[in-house]
C-alpha cells in the first residue's frame, strides 16, 4: 500500500503492453492482489472512492493501490465508467464500500479484456453516464472463465445490496486461482512432490524434520511443457525468461531418472554476449526418487560466487553442472559435477529428455 516507484507503470498501461503474454493465472493473481489491497482499506474503514486502472500501479508485476481515501468530484465527469451509477445520477449520494466494489468489478472486466471500459464513449462522457445509470455494462470477453464473469457481474450490480463484500470476492478469486494452477497435473512428478520441493527451497533437506505436509509454502505455475510447447532452448527462453524463481523437472529418456533444478534468479538470454553470470547461493539441482523422497539427491552450491547459472540463446545450465543444449530431446544434454557440492547422477554421459516442465515459483502470502 506504499506509494513507491512503479517500474510497470499504471495497470492500464501494463495491460496494454503485456496483455498478450498474460495467462489466466497472471490475470487472476493481479485481481487477487488488488482485492487484497482493497480488503486492507475496508478493514480500516477507508473508502477509496476513486478506484480505476490509472491509480493502480504495477511494481515487479504486482499491483499497488494508490490515491486511496481521496474522493475526486471530477471522476464522475472524467472516468465515469468506474463510478457508482447511483452517484452518477445523484451526486448527493454518499459513496461507500459497495461503491468501491462496483469500481473493482469494472477493473475485473478490464483485466479480462486488456482494454479500458467503453472506449467508444471516450469523447461522450454525458452519454456514457446516462448509459451506465440505465444499467448498461460491458459485454463479457470470449474465453473468460464463467465464474470470473459471474463475479464481476455481481460486483457491478445496480443494487449495492446485491454486491458481495471484499472478503467473499477475495475468497472466490483465491479459489479460481488455485483451480487454474492445479488443473494441469504434472506429467513428470506427482503433486505431493511439490510439497517436498517447497521444503528444499526453504533450505530443509531430506534428513531434516519435514514441514507440515498439509502446507505448501509456494505456488507452482506451469510455464512450459516439452510435449506441449516443444523442446527447443529458444522456446524455453520465450516462455520462461524474466519470470523470477523457477523449478525445472525432467525425465531422462530410456530411464526412470527424474532430474531437476531450482533457479532462485531470473533466466535470461543476451544476444550480444555468450553468457550471463548471476550469483546466488539459493539455487540447487536434484535427482528425485519418486518412490522414496528421502533417497533423493539434492546438491547445493559450494560457494556463492560459483553458484551462478549460465544462460544463452541455445542452452540453459546450472553453473555448468546440469546443462540442457539447444534441442533438449536430443542426446546432447550433459551432467558433470563442477560447482554444486554433491553428485546427483552416477553417469556423466550425454542424455536426452523425454519430458520436461518448468514452473514459476511464487511464495504464498504466509511464507
Amino acid at each position: 500500500m506504499i506509494l513507491e516507484y512503479a517500474n510497470g507503470g499504471t495497470l492500464r498501461n501494463y495491460l496494454k503492453t503485456n496483455f498478450t503474454r498474460l495467462q489466466w493465472t497472471d490475470k487472476l493473481r493481479i485481481a487477487k492482489e488488488i482485492a487484497s489491497g482493497l480488503l486492507f482499506l475496508h478493514k480500516k474503514d477507508i473508502i477509496h472512492g476513486d478506484l480505476h486502472s490509472n491509480n493502480i500501479l504495477m511494481h515487479d508485476n504486482m499491483p499497488k493501490i494508490t490515491d486511496f481515501g481521496l474522493f475526486k468530484n471530477s471522476t464522475a465527469f472524467g472516468m465515469p465508467a468506474y463510478v457508482e451509477p447511483l452517484y452518477l445520477s445523484d451526486q448527493q449520494y454518499k459513496r461507500d464500500k459497495k461503491s468501491d466494489i462496483y469500481s473493482f468489478g469494472v477493473i475485473l472486466w478490464e483485466i479480462s479484456s486488456g482494454r479500458p471500459p467503453f472506449q467508444n464513449f471516450d469523447s461522450k462522457v454525458i452519454k456514457l453516464r446516462s448509459h451506465l445509470v440505465k444499467g448498461k455494462r460491458e459485454e463479457p470477453i470470449k474465453d473468460t472463465p464463467s465464474h470470473y464473469i459471474k463475479l464481476y457481474e455481481k460486483c457491478w450490480d445496480k443494487d449495492p445490496n446485491n454486491r458481495p463484500g471484499i472478503n467473499n470476492i477475495l475468497s472466490d478469486l483465491n479459489n479460481d486461482l488455485n483451480y487454474m494452477i492445479t488443473k494441469e497435473q504434472s506429467k513428470v512428478i506427482d503433486q505431493y512432490h511439490f510439497l517436498d520441493i517447497s521444503k528444499w527451497i526453504n533450505g530443509i533437506d531430506g534428513d531434516s524434520p519435514k514441514q507440515d505436509k498439509s502446507t505448501n509454502l509456494y505456488q507452482f505455475e506451469l510455464l512450459i511443457r516439452g510435449s506441449r510447447d516443444g523442446f527447443k532452448a529458444s522456446k524455453f527462453h520465450e516462455k520462461c525468461d524474466n519470470k523470477g524463481p523457477t523449478l525445472i523437472v525432467l525425465k531422462v529418456k530410456g530411464t526412470n531418472e527424474i532430474l531437476g533444478g531450482y533457479n532462485h534468479l531470473d533466466w535470461n538470454q543476451k544476444k550480444k554476449l555468450n553468457f550471463i553470470k548471476k550469483a546466488t547461493n539459493k539455487s540447487f539441482i536434484f535427482a528425485l526418487d519418486k518412490n522414496d523422497i528421502n533417497n533423493s539427491k539434492i546438491s547445493r552450491p559450494t560457494k556463492t560466487i560459483l553458484s551462478f547459472n549460465l544462460s544463452t540463446k541455445h542452452e540453459l545450465n546450472f553453473a555448468r553442472d546440469l546443462c540442457l543444449n539447444k534441442n533438449f530431446n536430443e542426446c546432447k544434454n550433459v551432467y558433470k559435477p563442477h560447482n554444486y557440492h554433491k553428485s546427483i547422477r552416477d553417469s556423466e554421459g550425454s542424455f536426452s529428455v523425454e519430458e520436461y516442465e518448468v514452473y514459476q515459483v511464487i511464495a504464498n502470502d504466509s511464507n
